[in-house]
Formats: C-alpha cells, structure tokens, sequence
C-alpha cells in the first residue's frame, strides 16, 4: 500500500497531511525532528482534495468536511472519536459531557487522553472539546491559542451563516 504525504500551511501552523490512495491516516501539527526523517512530499489526489477542503475551512467557507479517513486507536478511543466527530461546526463539549455519552463521568481523564492522541485533526474535532465551565484547556496544535483561534473561527461562520437566513 503507497502512502502519500504533503506540507499544509495553515493560519496556526504547519501540518503534515498523510493518506493512502483510499484515506486520510493523518492530520497533524508538523515536527521536525520527527517528519523530516520520514518526510518525503508526494501528493495523492486524496490530499489535493484534502488542502482544498483546509483551505475553505480556513476560509470560513466550509463547515464539514468530505473526506474518507481511517481511524486508528483502540476501541475506547474510537468511541471517543466518533462522538466528538458528532459535534457540530461552532459547537463545544465538555470532557465531562464527553464522559457522560460515554456512560460514566469518571472516564474524565480517558477521554482527555483519547482526545489528545487524535491523529486526524478537524476532521475529528478534538479543538471543540473544552473543559468544565467553558474553560479553555490543552489543544496540541499550539495550545489553548490556536484553539481560541479556531474556535472563534467557527463562531465567526457560525454567525454569518445564521444572518443568512
């Protein structure tokens, strides 16, 4: 199986877009001392149609994203992701509320790690997850920082799309 990888610009940072030729793998923060070594640039269609999507994100001109992806990571981290894929452009959710679907407020912590291990950013959302009283907490693209930033982004949208109608 040929995997395909390539650099993204975007407005909080460098991400290193990885897939095959059927599917997103990865969507993360660039490291250098990790993907240089491994980095070699090679665009699949996948990834053309990828940044395209980024691109209109970052715009304010898209809200969801059309892209196959495989998620890897074990069952609870799935079950995670998939939740937190569920929650809407502009929206947040709590760890706790995160813990609640899941069926029990102590996995807090599990679901904070799960969150934080996220390989396919903004198509999973882990930036839309904040912590009890709409704290802004960790985000590892960049901190809370970028978090607020992508955050405000979506509301930004969120509002313009809604004086729409």
């Amino acid at each position: 199986m040929t995997t395909y990888s390539s650099l993204y610009i975007s407005p909080i940072g460098k991400i290193l877009i990885t897939s095959t030729d059927k599917e997103i793998i990865s969507i993360k923060p660039f490291n250098p001392s990790v993907d240089l070594i491994q980095f070699e640039p090679n665009q699949s269609q996948l990834i053309f149609e990828c940044t395209k999507q980024l691109n209109q994100y970052f715009l304010g001109q898209r809200i969801q994203f059309e892209l196959p992806y495989k998620l890897s990571g074990t069952s609870f981290q799935q079950k995670v992701w998939t939740i937190l894929s569920q929650v809407k452009y502009g929206d947040t959710i709590s760890y706790l509320q995160l813990a609640h679907l899941l069926g029990n407020k102590n996995y807090t912590r599990a679901v904070a790690n799960a969150n934080a291990k996220n390989k396919i950013l903004f198509l999973i959302p882990c930036h839309r997850v904040i912590g009890n009283n709409a704290s802004m907490v960790g985000y590892s693209f960049g901190g809370v920082k970028n978090k607020k930033w992508l955050l405000h982004l979506e509301q930004i949208t969120s509002k313009k799309i809604v004086e729409l109608f």
